[in-house]
């Protein structure tokens, strides 16, 4: 984890002197509970790249140093940007589903608590190469760290979900969230730009930069927000439907944090770093004043952030040739996080008995090029229900092979 974090401290240095989506792979194949109330819990686990394997990612994470051979074995799996998501969530709640009895439409409703963690970012490569080895290696060329962004929520939520009916037929299921942020930071920058002179005379910079921090600290209550959710399943002729969900869409409050807005251009005189985490060090003595009055914050001052929604559409079919193939399904996915393209999804559910069923997703998109999703959910008496899932199955099978991998365990109980 430190390395995610260490991260921020590149950012942070660089501002000093400028101073189913992979997690909805659940609601894809957990068998319905209709009619009787329920109880739920569900936690998600898994950190996913587009460019590291699953055994790259935990030497990332939770290495304090890489070696030489360990730096250029990662810079060589990257394309032009590394993209990665950490993401760690634990949900519980009751709900009682709506259905239909005698031709009317009993509406449903539910609440649920849950705690998220969110980690991401897409990082340049010449960025990743300055984390690595400072700019000497860069004397007398200009390396472009711009289009990097990098972000981290942590939040406990409040959700209660009611449903609405659409022309008196079609139930919409609204949900409206409270959330209770503990700890969030933001740093983007769209453009920058780093020129060291071959003798080092001289260190010109030309950014443009975001920053939004609160402290790096975990508080019980630094930010408080609301979202909205909606969700509805529209049918297609006989044997169709299309569902549309969008979550968490909606804004935290960040009390009393670091914000930084800066679009400038700077020279520093004789000034290489052969660490980039020793260049507060190398610039103490190097206009020191003057670099921190232009660029640096000092002040803490509150803020709004877009929260990280998520929108979702897919198209199912209902087959009857094959009984061991109940339906497939077409959809796509977005989810608001850095580096996360959007996400294309296609696959079948396979019934493997009577009260099981397994799911084989082939996507594209998200935080990985390609991957396949499994999942297998089953019926253990009449109350229990559980469901497994693991996303990027490929990247656990193979854990050399890019993508890394994500995993969910939900379970209901039938009251």
């Amino acid at each position: 984890m430190k390395h995610f974090y260490s991260c921020l401290f590149i950012f942070n240095a660089l501002f000093a002197f400028g101073q189913s989506s992979d997690t909805n792979m659940v609601d894809d194949v957990i068998l319905p509970v209709k009619q009787y109330p329920y109880l739920s819990a569900k936690v998600q686990y898994g950190a996913l790249s587009n460019s590291l394997s699953a055994i790259e990612l935990l030497n990332f994470v939770s290495q304090d140093f890489l070696d030489n051979d360990e730096k250029e074995e990662l810079l060589e799996s990257i394309p032009s940007s590394l993209r990665f998501g950490y993401i760690r969530s634990f949900s519980a709640g009751y709900q009682e589903p709506g259905y239909d009895i005698f031709g009317a439409y009993k509406k449903g409703w539910g609440i649920n608590v849950r705690n998220t963690y969110y980690n991401s970012a897409k990082l340049s490569k010449d960025l990743l190469n300055l984390m690595f080895y400072g700019n000497k290696p860069y004397a007398g060329t200009t390396i472009n760290i711009g289009d990097s962004k990098f972000e981290t929520w942590y939040f406990s939520s409040i959700d209660y979900n009611f449903d609405v009916l659409l022309d008196s037929i079609y139930p919409l299921q609204l949900t409206v969230s409270l959330h209770s942020g503990h700890d969030h930071n933001y740093y983007g920058v769209k453009m920058a730009s780093i020129y060291t002179d071959p003798q080092g005379a001289y260190l010109d910079m030309d950014l443009d930069y975001k920053t939004r921090d609160k402290d790096g600290d975990v508080h019980p209550m630094a930010g408080i927000g609301a979202s909205v959710g909606a969700a509805i399943e529209l049918p297609i002729k006989e044997k169709g439907s299309l569902q549309l969900s969008v979550s968490d869409f909606g804004v935290m409050y960040w009390d009393k944090g670091n914000v930084l807005n800066a679009d400038s251009t700077f020279r520093f005189e004789g000034v290489y770093f052969s660490d980039i985490f020793d260049l507060n060090d190398s610039l103490r003595d190097h206009a020191s004043d003057e670099y921190k009055s232009a660029f640096y914050y000092s002040d803490s001052r509150s803020y709004y952030r877009l929260m990280p929604f998520k929108v979702s559409a897919a198209y199912t079919h209902k087959t009857d040739k094959y009984k061991w193939l109940p339906e497939v399904f077409i959809g796509a996915n977005y989810r608001y996080l850095a580096g996360y393209y959007p996400q294309l999804r296609g696959g079948a559910r396979i019934k493997t008995g009577r009260k099981q069923q397994l799911t084989a997703i082939a996507t594209v998109g998200g935080y990985t090029w390609a991957g396949v999703d499994l999942g297998y959910d089953f019926q253990i008496g009449r109350d229990w229900k559980f469901a497994l899932a693991i996303h990027n199955i490929n990247g656990l099978v193979i854990p050399v092979t890019s993508g890394g991998a994500f995993g969910t365990i939900a379970v209901q109980y039938r009251l």
